[in-house]
């Protein structure tokens, strides 16, 4: 069986895009909140969190998208709680999901996040492989969508990054053995980009047209291969 994971971090308004073009080919995401965010210009709000990921997964990012290396273990602590609790108010969901904000993790904080229930904690460390987590508090992913983490204008990069992930899928389906392609990004790096969205809805398209990539959240992985 083969598995797709995508997931989108910091829930800017430009979620709202990633979600009608998810739904428009029938794909699923993960999503990563900082509750913190919620109700600013330029982001979600609270209210919406419920039907706008409905059949989606709500994850955490912690409130304030802060460097967690660099807090007490209460600070951690209060971090990655109260956004549980405030995305499972809104939400509806049982958030047990997590992403380390900045990829940004130590032992510390990694024991902390198991302290607090975290049932898996996605890094941005790109492994370019397939296979399946060995560990889920330190999952890593295949890649970022487009080999960034960041916006850039730079047209001529973000299609050469892309290429390179169309090129990885090819190799994803082409391995008998490779189980699981796991990419990230943020939707705010397409911002108003009307090309790159449409490198988004291509990539989303050729997934759509493969019956044998089944496409799932992080939490129904994580329960299939339990």
């Amino acid at each position: 069986m083969k598995y797709l994971i995508i997931g989108f971090d910091d829930n800017t308004v430009y979620d709202r895009k990633a979600v009608e073009l998810l739904n428009k080919y029938n794909i699923k995401g993960t999503f990563y909140i900082n509750s913190g965010t919620l109700n600013d210009s330029g982001f979600l709000t609270k209210e919406e969190l419920d039907i706008l990921f409905d059949g989606h997964e709500v994850a955490s990012h912690t409130v304030n998208h802060l460097r967690l290396k660099e807090l007490t273990h209460q600070g951690i602590k209060y971090e990655i709680e109260e956004d549980f609790e405030i995305l499972k108010s809104y939400s509806k969901q049982d958030t047990r999901g997590f992403a380390y904000p900045f990829g940004d993790y130590n032992k510390k904080v990694k024991d902390m996040a198991k302290e607090c229930g975290v049932s898996y904690a996605r890094t941005v460390k790109g492994t370019k492989k397939f296979d399946r987590p060995k560990d889920l508090l330190e999952w890593h992913p295949t890649m970022h969508l487009t080999g960034m983490a960041w916006d850039t204008k730079d047209f001529e990069r973000v299609q050469k990054g892309f290429n390179f992930c169309l090129d990885k899928l090819e190799d994803f389906l082409e391995d008998y053995n490779a189980e699981l392609f796991h990419v990230w990004l943020h939707s705010w790096e397409f911002k108003d980009d009307k090309e790159k969205w449409d490198m988004l809805e291509r990539f989303f398209r050729l997934i759509s047209n493969e019956e044998d990539i089944i496409s799932v959240t992080a939490s129904e992985y994580i329960k299939e291969i339990s």
